[in-house]
Parts: C-alpha cells; sequence; structure tokens
C-alpha cells in the first residue's frame, strides 16, 4: 500500500490538468498540488433518468392522494421496511457496524439486503469476507427471510428496480464511495444515511438533500429510523449536474483548458 500510495501521489505531482469525479475533491487538491482541478464526472445517460421518472411515476400511482411522499414509497407494500446495507463486499464499508445497529430492530418487520457482487479482499484480509458477515449476520439478524446477499451482478434495469424496492440505504464507508448508487436513491426519494467521515454527507446537504448520519441510527426509536423522508427531493440538480448535458459542458470545459494552455 506504501508504494502504490506512493506512485500515485509522485503521477499526480507531475499532472498539470486534473479532473476529478466528485466536487469535494477540488479542495483536497488544491491543498496538495499547484494544478488546474476541474470537476467532471461521468454521466447518467437519459434513459436511467428516464427509467427512475416512470418508476416514480408508477409507485405514485398506486399510493392514495393525501399520503405522504406518494412517489417516494417502494414498489412492495407489505408493511416491511426494506434496507439496503453497502453497495460492494469490500470491508471499508463497515456492514457489521451497520448489523449492530440494525440488532434493535430485529423484532420489527424488516428486511435487510446487502449488495455484495464485487469488491470482496479476502486476499487482504486472509478470510472470505463475505462468508464471514453472512455468519454474523446469522448470529444476530437469523430471523426468516430477514437477511438477503446479493452475490450477482444485476442488468442495469433490475439494479434499478432493487434500489426503488428500498426504502433505506445505508453506507457506511468513511470516504465518497457508491456516488451512483447515493445519486440514484436519493433521486428515488430513499432515506439515506451516510458515515460522518464521508465527505459527501456534508456536500449533499448543502445541495438540498435529506440525507441522515448513520451515527445517529443507536440514538433513533423505529418509528424515526422507517419514517420517510419529508423535504422535496432536488432532482433537477442530479440532472444538470451528471445528465449529459451538462457533464458534457463540463468536459468541454477541461477539453478547452488543455487545449489553450
Amino acid at each position: 500500500n506504501r508504494l502504490y500510495n506512493y506512485l500515485v501521489d509522485d503521477c499526480a505531482k507531475r499532472m498539470q490538468t486534473v479532473v476529478v469525479m466528485c466536487e469535494p475533491d477540488i479542495e483536497v487538491y488544491n491543498k496538495q498540488f499547484d494544478h488546474a482541478v476541474f470537476f467532471a464526472p461521468y454521466p447518467f445517460v437519459n434513459s436511467h433518468f428516464e427509467q427512475m421518472d416512470a418508476i416514480l411515476a408508477a409507485q405514485a400511482a398506486h399510493v392514495p392522494a393525501g399520503d405522504q411522499a406518494p412517489a417516494e414509497r417502494a414498489e412492495t407494500d407489505d408493511g416491511c421496511l426494506r434496507i439496503q446495507v453497502g453497495h460492494n463486499a469490500f470491508p471499508f464499508n463497515r456492514h457489521v457496524e451497520v448489523v449492530d445497529m440494525l440488532t434493535r430492530f430485529r423484532t420489527e418487520n424488516i428486511k435487510v439486503t446487502f449488495p455484495v457482487a464485487y469488491g470482496d479482499s479476502s486476499y487482504i484480509l486472509g478470510t472470505n469476507y463475505v462468508a464471514a458477515l453472512e455468519s454474523y449476520c446469522k448470529m444476530y439478524l437469523d430471523t426468516p427471510d430477514m437477511v438477503a446477499f446479493q452475490t450477482k451482478m444485476l442488468p442495469h434495469d433490475e439494479y434499478k428496480r432493487q434500489l426503488a424496492s428500498m426504502d433505506i440505504a445505508i453506507l457506511n464507508a468513511g470516504r465518497h464511495n457508491g456516488l451512483g448508487n447515493i445519486l440514484q436513491l436519493l433521486y428515488l426519494g430513499k432515506k439515506v444515511f451516510l458515515a460522518a467521515d464521508n465527505p459527501l454527507r456534508p456536500y449533499l446537504q448543502e445541495k438540498g438533500f435529506e440525507v441522515y448520519h448513520v451515527e445517529d441510527i443507536p440514538l433513533m426509536s423505529f418509528e424515526e429510523f422507517s419514517r420517510p423522508v419529508t423535504k422535496p427531493v432536488p432532482r433537477a440538480w442530479i440532472r444538470d449536474t451528471w445528465g449529459m448535458e451538462g457533464v458534457t459542458h463540463r468536459w468541454s470545459e477541461v477539453f478547452h483548458h488543455v487545449e489553450t494552455k
């Protein structure tokens, strides 16, 4: 790891132009290097937004008028609170910490899904991380149908429907990670919890999103934990920032800078 970090740092020092995928990284690079830094992310193609809008419209059509946040309800209305924990199998997601927090709610009607289709660091830890996590869940959350492990990659459309079926997502990584998941979950009106050491949390809150603190879960009653978001979702910001038109404009600025430098 030290050699890898040294090489990355050495390469970064030699770069004259830096492009970051996440806007908070601009400040990080400006503190360390004297380069031109641009924020130009990968885009969501238009079909992603079309599918999410169709999901929201379908959900809204199935909720009685007057209900709170109708478009944000999960697709399955069986009284079960569906919770996604993390988005891959890397240990930096700190899954076990979240499992410990959720044991308080094990008698409630909840379903916890762990997307672990990639990222297992067995070669680092010397053990099968996913198998160890499954064993831990069996000890502390083992009631019929309470826990599910998504171990295979899903087509984009199917995975988006899975995201739409969730009520809550808990991403406990201590860095900006899983941004594609987070943005889609927020766009779909889901209740998202991020860790205190994740710079995305204050960033997204500044943009108007209702983002919650993972560290507050042990202090919450089940009613507070399960309560849907109430603030309007600034979907237009996600479209403007990560849609094809906005991203194309940002990359045009990058290329113009490089060409005229």
